[in-house]
């Protein structure tokens, strides 16, 4: 794959004709025509700051999402702990397909719930 071409506007953004657009968007607008109904400009590189033609596409979110995770790159997937500070460790996560869950919370939400249909009886 060729190398990436990085805007190096302080903004990814562009306003022509009075349109505010993603730089990468007016690059693939101007080489490839306009982005076809339900799709979105999707990256080959991963890099959104990338506008070089050769590396954009236009997919769907579904498509950019699975790519995203394939890549090592969604933002759960960077993640070292859970939200209440437990380390998602081996031992401490439950791991779902590419879904993972905190087991100290999993364990906690468990005895919760299972204090409360005790008190119901």
């Amino acid at each position: 794959m060729s190398p990436c071409i990085e805007t190096r506007l302080d903004r990814q953004v562009q306003v022509r004709n009075g349109v505010q657009r993603l730089c990468y968007v007016w690059a693939y607008e101007d080489w490839y025509g306009p982005i076809p109904e339900g799709m979105q400009v999707n990256h080959l590189c991963h890099n959104p700051k990338c506008y070089n033609v050769e590396h954009l596409y236009a997919g769907t979110q579904a498509e950019n999402m699975r790519d995203m995770c394939e890549a090592g790159r969604h933002w759960n997937q960077q993640k070292t702990h859970c939200k209440h500070g437990h380390e998602f460790t081996e031992e401490n996560t439950y791991v779902y397909g590419v879904r993972r869950t905190c087991k100290t919370c999993a364990k906690r939400r468990a005895a919760e719930r299972y204090e409360l249909q005790r008190q119901a009886i």
